[in-house]
């Protein structure tokens, strides 16, 4: 429950850090191509 709360606030954390909407979307994205691409690895 901690970790898919603080997975809410890292678009306006890093948009408080000055990042641009394109670093944002591309932190945020990517983040869940990893998680998805290690639960297909780990399910295998």
């Amino acid at each position: 429950m901690i970790h898919e709360g603080a997975r809410a606030i890292t678009g306006q954390f890093l948009g408080m850090l000055g990042a641009s909407a394109t670093v944002v979307g591309f932190v945020a994205e990517f983040g869940e191509l990893m998680g998805y691409t290690i639960r297909l690895a780990s399910g295998l």
